[in-house]
């Protein structure tokens, strides 16, 4: 199906659509939810590696319910604007877990070429004086599962659906639905290889800076294309599958770094 295809899904949906199939929507972010919840108490009760992690504050109590309710507000208006559900019955396993997670994986690969030809986690290191990159293992495992979901709302689950929401209630035609979508999904992808870019930009490594910011961009430009077909939990899959390959299995047992 080509996302003009899928677009089109995209309307208004009146309030009982959502009623209808809440456990589809809204369960599998009580899940996603319940993983951020293990890894603080992991943090918490075991460390595993991840005590003093500069991204540990993303797993503490008020943080968790930040996302939680950001993320359930994203939830219900991608049910609202025409989103599949998570666990959508029209969307095959496949879909919603194979491609997504493949393609990711992809990425992972790509990221550890860069990282062999660029030295991109050394330069990391030495302008941040860290002694390492990427989580240990195992505790990586639960650290960048939760990460993805926490990134998945701020990039993704929240502004897209906000903003086609309010679009819909001001009454945007269906012929601009598509380029809506598309105009949305650009800006979101912009942000974290903007972000990521930019200490590289300033060091004078444009090397390392172009090839992230085309390998973030292209990979949140997936999960935004996932997102549309298949629902969260594909968008999620994307950066699932190349965490497991980039920061698990490459960071946290080849490179150790």
């Amino acid at each position: 199906m080509s996302i003009r295809a899928a677009a089109t899904a995209l309307g208004p949906r009146p309030r009982t659509a959502a009623v209808a199939s809440a456990y589809r929507i809204y369960l599998p972010w009580l899940a996603c939810i319940g993983l951020l919840v293990v890894t603080g108490l992991f943090i918490t009760f075991v460390g595993g590696g991840l005590e003093n992690h500069p991204y540990r504050f993303l797993f503490e109590p008020t943080m968790v319910a930040i996302v939680a309710v950001a993320g359930g507000v994203g939830v219900h208006l991608a049910s609202r604007t025409g989103f599949p559900a998570a666990w959508d019955r029209r969307v095959n396993t496949r879909m919603r877990f194979g491609y997504p997670l493949a393609i990711g994986a992809v990425f992972g690969v790509v990221a550890i070429v860069l990282d062999l030809t660029t030295g991109s986690i050394a330069f990391i290191l030495d302008v941040t004086g860290g002694d390492r990159f990427n989580a240990p293992f195992p505790a990586s495992i639960l650290l960048y599962s939760g990460g993805a979901v926490v990134l998945e709302v701020i990039y993704r689950l929240l502004a897209i659906p906000v903003v086609l929401w309010i679009a819909f209630q001001l009454g945007l035609p269906e012929r601009y639905r598509l380029i809506s979508f598309v105009i949305l999904a650009v800006l979101t992808s912009l942000i974290e290889p903007l972000s990521q870019a930019e200490v590289a930009f300033e060091a004078g490594r444009y090397d390392l800076a172009y090839s992230q910011f085309a390998l973030a961009f292209a990979g949140n430009l997936a999960q935004a294309y996932f997102f549309l077909r298949a629902g969260f939990l594909a968008a999620i899959s994307v950066r699932l599958g190349n965490y497991a390959v980039w920061h698990v299995l490459y960071g946290g047992l080849i490179c150790v770094c």
